[in-house]
């Protein structure tokens, strides 16, 4: 092979490295976009208390491991040898003994159904981990969909203020007003850009906090999608008259309670004595001996009373909180559905009567200044009281979000 071809495989090898090399890097760098299914998701299964409950189940099962082997406690054998002496001569003797305990009162059955007890109860302690995290991401999700839409209104703000400090320059240079309103409008200018400093520094700390909720690394860049805007359109009434299912805690609950009387159970079994059948082969005096019995120890002193009361008293623990939570999710669902139904009401009176009146009142105002029909000070009320509107609507926008989170949440329909 000439040199020349040498040559040009190893700059096309070079070209085609450092093409995968750049498409690797682009890959790294594009942005992960989140949106509120992907938030979703990666809640329920990167958070942090979603794993520690799934590693929980894990456990659960190693108790189940245990509880299904066939004996608790294994065969066990005893060998014994040595000489007998007698007057005359000395004999050999040997004992061999076999013993296997035999558990005759369904103690094994009971720890079993006890073991996957807890398996059902650390399962439904998933779906409430699952819950929270759900509920937390979202939260921080609209949060930060409302630092994007503030960062975006104070830009339009600054944008819309440097406009009216043109045109008031304008109308200085042609004598129709004088230098204090200008001087105004640019103080009205540097607290707009001073507002988009503080906007866009807000933005970017709810998507850190929204990446720490989701466990996504600090140094990822994300893109947060979707629009404040549409929180009417995802929380409506039909939220308000939604009946209620089982909510994880309720579930979880139900299991714990099933999982502590089948406790109770296995330790009162654990109570009886466990017999162990004996064979024994003896060689005694130059004769075979083969002997059958049995062994039982006598529960006289230790008959499991430890173990039997705490399981009782927690059962009657559970039973309690069983009931307490009961009351507690009722209550939760009644005080969701008047804040849900507040923050719906709130938001429609701001949308529907506030923020159009406010903002053609504005566009007439400030159409009057250009015109020279206006003086500065009320363009600048105006729109001070527009900005004002504006920021509650975006409060509203994510009470709303909240409220409906903790409503559905409280349904136990949050998905």
């Amino acid at each position: 092979m000439s040199t020349a071809i040498v040559f040009r495989w190893f700059i096309g090898g070079l070209v085609l490295s450092l093409a995968l090399v750049s498409l690797r890097a682009q890959a790294q760098e594009a942005p992960l976009r989140l949106g509120r299914a992907e938030v979703a998701e990666l809640a329920r299964s990167r958070s942090p208390d979603v794993i520690v409950a799934i590693r929980r189940v894990g456990e659960s099962r190693g108790q189940l491991v245990g509880a299904e082997v066939l004996l608790r406690q294994s065969p066990w054998l005893d060998v014994a040898a040595g000489p007998r002496f007698r007057p005359n001569d000395t004999i050999p003797d040997a004992e061999v003994t076999l013993g296997m305990p035999l558990e005759i009162y369904g103690r094994r059955g009971a720890e079993i159904d006890a073991a996957r007890g807890a398996i059902a109860r650390d399962e439904a302690l998933v779906g409430t981990s699952q819950q929270q995290a759900l509920a937390e991401a979202l939260a921080a999700y609209y949060r930060a969909l409302r630092a994007t839409a503030e960062d975006r209104w104070a830009r339009q703000q600054l944008d819309l203020t440097t406009a009216l400090l043109r045109t008031a320059e304008r109308r200085r240079d042609a004598g129709e007003i004088g230098d204090p309103d200008v001087a105004l409008l640019r103080v009205a200018a540097a607290r707009a850009r001073r507002a988009v400093t503080t906007t866009e520094a807000n933005r970017e700390m709810s998507v850190t906090a929204l990446k720490g909720i989701l466990g996504i690394p600090g140094d990822r860049s994300v893109e947060v999608t979707g629009e404040l805007g549409s929180v009417s359109s995802e929380f409506t009434d039909a939220l308000v008259r939604m009946a209620p299912t089982d909510r994880p805690e309720i579930v979880a609950a139900d299991a714990a309670l099933r999982a502590s009387r089948l406790d109770v159970d296995a330790e009162q079994r654990a109570a009886w004595p466990v017999p162990v059948l004996r064979t024994t082969y003896q060689r005694e005096e130059g004769n075979n001996v083969f002997l059958l019995g049995i062994g039982l120890p006598l529960p006289i002193f230790q008959r499991n009373q430890g173990p039997i009361a705490i399981a009782q008293a927690r059962t009657q623990r559970l039973e309690a909180e069983r009931e307490a939570l009961a009351i507690r999710v009722d209550a939760e669902v009644r005080v969701a559905r008047r804040r849900y139904q507040a923050a719906l009401d709130g938001l429609h009176i701001l949308e529907t009567d506030a923020i159009p009146a406010i903002e053609d009142g504005l566009r007439l105002t400030q159409r009057a200044f250009e015109l020279g029909q206006s003086d500065l000070t009320r363009v600048l009320v105006v729109q001070r009281e527009l900005a004002d509107t504006r920021r509650e609507q975006f409060d509203a926008l994510v009470e709303l979000a909240d409220a409906g989170i903790s409503l559905q949440r409280a349904l136990g329909v949050l998905r």
